[in-house]
C-alpha cells in the first residue's frame, strides 16, 4: 500500500514537472517570437536607415540610430538576464523539493519500521509466556491428583488451551505481515 501510495506521488510529481515544462517551453517560445517580430522590425526599419543614408541625410539621424540601437540591445540583454535567473531559480526550487520529499519518504519508512519491530516484540513476549504457561500445566499433569483437582486442571488447560490457540494466530497473522513489510 506504502509502494503504491509513493508511485502515486512520484507519477503526480512527474506530471506536475512536465507541465512546467511545458509551460516554461510556451512561455520561451511566446517570448522567442516576440523577440523575432521585434527583431524583424529592428531589421526593416535598419535598411530603412540604411537607404537613408545613402540619400546623403544629416548627421543627427545617423546619431538616432545608434541610440535606438543601443537602447534595444541593451533591453534584449536584460530581458536574457532575467529569463536565466528565473530558470536557475526555479531548477534550485526543484531540487530542493525533490530533496524534502525523499527525506520525507525514509523518515516515513524509519517510523513505520520502529513500530512493527515493538509490536512485534510484545507479541513474542506474550507468546514466551503463553509457552511457560503451557509447560507448567504439562508438569502439572505428570502430578497425580485427586478427582477435584483432575476436573479443575482439565477446565483450567481447556480455558488455556483456547486462549493459547487464539494468541497463537495472533502471533502467527503478526509475523506474516511483520516479514511482508520487511521484503
Amino acid at each position: 500500500r506504502g509502494r503504491k501510495m509513493m508511485k502515486l506521488k512520484r507519477r503526480k510529481l512527474r506530471s506536475a514537472v512536465l507541465l512546467q515544462i511545458a509551460i516554461r517551453r510556451f512561455k520561451a517560445r511566446r517570448s522567442f517570437l516576440k523577440q523575432k517580430d521585434s527583431a524583424i522590425k529592428i531589421q526593416y526599419r535598419g535598411r530603412k536607415m540604411m537607404k537613408l543614408k545613402r540619400m546623403k541625410f544629416s548627421g543627427a539621424m545617423l546619431l538616432q540610430k545608434a541610440i535606438r540601437r543601443f537602447k534595444a540591445r541593451k533591453s534584449f540583454m536584460r530581458q536574457k538576464d532575467s529569463i536565466i535567473k528565473i530558470q536557475y531559480r526555479g531548477r534550485k526550487m526543484m531540487k530542493l523539493k525533490r530533496r524534502k520529499l525523499r527525506s520525507a519518504v525514509l523518515l516515513q519508512i524509519a517510523i513505520r519500521r520502529f513500530k512493527a519491530r515493538r509490536s512485534f516484540l510484545k507479541q513474542k513476549d506474550s507468546a514466551i509466556k503463553i509457552q511457560y504457561r503451557g509447560r507448567k500445566m504439562m508438569k502439572l499433569k505428570r502430578m497425580k491428583f485427586s478427582g477435584a483437582m483432575l476436573l479443575q486442571k482439565a477446565i483450567r488447560r481447556f480455558k488455556a488451551r483456547k486462549s493459547f490457540m487464539r494468541q497463537k494466530d495472533s502471533i502467527i497473522k503478526i509475523q506474516y505481515r511483520g516479514r511482508k513489510m520487511m521484503k
